[in-house]
């Protein structure tokens, strides 16, 4: 899957702590879209990857780095193998390491302290 294609996996983005200090929470979800697809080596995936849905909840420092270990919880395995779904779930894991620090505004830092990224190729694809 080429990096255009890779910009539409990362569904429902972001789930902020709050959204009411935002002035642009999707803009802000763009962002951090952007960001991910860029750090995730999606061309690695094998299987039918796209039937795969996980949620990864971030618990974050004000300078925008991940404080402790990301929790990734599969909400849909698609029926693939458990190789195909570890594989899925580590290139999530590697994405968000990439990723650090996220360009995050310093200012809304009680806003994402928390948030919950949902990773689904079949859906944003439309597929």
């Amino acid at each position: 899957m080429n990096r255009l294609a890779a910009f539409l996996a990362v569904s429902a983005l972001a789930v902020f702590t709050s959204t009411a200090a935002l002035a642009e929470p999707s803009e802000l979800g763009a962002t951090l879209k952007r960001h991910l697809i860029d750090n995730w080596a999606i061309d690695d995936l094998f299987g039918n990857a796209e039937l795969i849905h996980v949620t990864a909840v971030l618990q974050m420092n004000p300078d925008g780095t991940v404080n402790g270990p990301v929790e990734v919880n599969v909400t849909d395995d698609g029926g693939q193998t458990d190789a195909t779904v570890q594989s899925y779930v580590e290139s999530v894991r590697a994405a968000i390491a990439r990723s650090q620090p996220f360009p995050l505004p310093a200012d809304q830092y009680d806003v994402w302290r928390t948030i919950e990224i949902s990773f689904n190729l079949k859906e944003e694809s439309g597929k």
